[in-house]
């Protein structure tokens, strides 16, 4: 019985943090909408902006280089969650 138990909460666990390291890095309808505000609704007109697909869905969510640019700085600034206004300072590379 104890084994079980310990089993459960392992997997509990792994669950958890599964989905709180998911729901941090995939984008959002809030992150759509703040990112029309950082750059204007005319520039960001559906997550196409920043993903190879108009809809993506949760686990088909392949980014672009936008997409790409963001989750890198991310990872450089040690963030926990993508901040869209990190677009405005987006150079494209030749």
């Amino acid at each position: 019985m104890r084994k079980v138990l310990q089993f459960a909460t392992v997997i509990s666990l792994v669950a958890f943090f599964g989905f709180l390291a998911s729901s941090s890095t995939l984008a959002n309808r809030d992150m759509f909408t703040e990112a029309r505000t950082a750059l204007g609704k005319d520039n960001v007109k559906n997550c196409k902006h920043c993903h190879v697909k108009a809809l993506p869905k949760t686990d088909d969510h392949e980014v672009n280089a936008l997409g790409e640019y963001l989750l890198a700085q991310k990872a450089e600034r040690g963030a926990d969650t993508i901040d869209v206004n990190w677009l405005k300072d987006y150079k494209e590379m030749d």
